[in-house]
This record gives structure tokens, C-alpha cells and sequence, in this order.
């Protein structure tokens, strides 16, 4: 059941780059930013997590 909490360290790595897009999007910047910040948010959030979950495999042994 451990693998399904590994999704937790996604949002610590992931909120600056939420943040920022965030306040592009308040400060009604182009689409472009904002959509580009959103994705690179999300990038952050799911790589960090699969970076988590392969790094304690390898350490516990499978």
C-alpha cells in the first residue's frame, strides 16, 4: 500500500512553479506563460513523484 502516498512529494516540488503560475495568470499575462507554467508545474509534480517512487525501489531493494 506505500505506493499509493508516493504522490505526497509531488506538491512540495511542484508549488513554486504552481505559484508562479498562479500569479501570471492573476497579472492576466499571455496565455502562453501561463499555460507554459502550468504544464512545467505538472512536469514537476509528476517527475519528482516517479523520481521518489524508482530512488526507493532501488534503495529497499524492490
Amino acid at each position: 500500500m506505500f505506493i499509493g502516498w508516493d504522490f505526497l512529494v509531488g506538491f512540495p516540488c511542484a508549488f513554486p512553479l504552481t505559484f508562479l503560475a498562479l500569479r501570471a495568470d492573476l497579472k492576466r499575462q499571455r496565455i502562453g506563460i501561463v499555460a507554459g507554467g502550468t504544464l512545467l508545474e505538472f512536469a514537476a509534480f509528476f517527475w519528482s513523484w516517479q523520481g521518489f517512487f524508482l530512488w526507493q525501489n532501488m534503495n529497499h531493494g524492490g
